[in-house]
């Protein structure tokens, strides 16, 4: 699972050093970008769950999946992608790249992969989630279902 996190303007500088893509083409996204996809069925991470630690507070539970703008991003870095595979919720996925192609992907979509310790929040969110010991909601604020919560947390943990 590849979750993709709003990443604020001026991270952009760091990621893209970590990553090495100063040589690729590539234009500033901001918000309005976020604004024009469906963030409906996003995690949200509740106030009490973050303390504040996070200035991102939204998380697609889904991997990278195909679309034009997948397409144009593929294509400034060499790629040509396509969905190829399946989650456990039989959501498609381009599944035929390697880790670093899904974040140098995230990160010229104007989006971000969770750093270790926020990946680790994310999966104690929806590990509560899936056992009712926490509601998890999505940002159109629906509670989630634990057996949803569960193919979630599988889908990223499991073999």
């Amino acid at each position: 699972m590849a979750p993709t996190i709003y990443i604020p303007d001026k991270e952009w500088d760091r990621g893209s050093k970590i990553l090495n893509l100063s040589n690729v083409e590539y234009s500033l996204v901001n918000t309005s970008q976020v604004a024009e996809m469906n963030t409906s069925d996003w995690i949200a991470f509740p106030d009490e769950f973050l303390n504040g630690k996070y200035s991102r507070t939204i998380v697609s539970p889904g991997r990278i999946s195909y679309n034009s703008e997948v397409e144009r991003v593929g294509k400034e870095i060499g790629l040509n992608l396509k969905n190829t595979s399946k989650d456990s919720l039989g959501r498609e996925f381009v599944g035929n790249i390697n880790h670093s192609e899904a974040l140098k992907i995230n990160l010229l979509m104007g989006n971000n992969t969770p750093d270790p310790k926020e990946f680790l929040d994310l999966l104690n969110l929806l590990y509560q989630g899936a056992n009712e010991k926490i509601k998890v909601y999505n940002f159109a604020g629906k509670q989630l279902g634990s057996k949803l919560l569960q193919f979630y947390f599988d889908d990223i943990v499991k073999v």
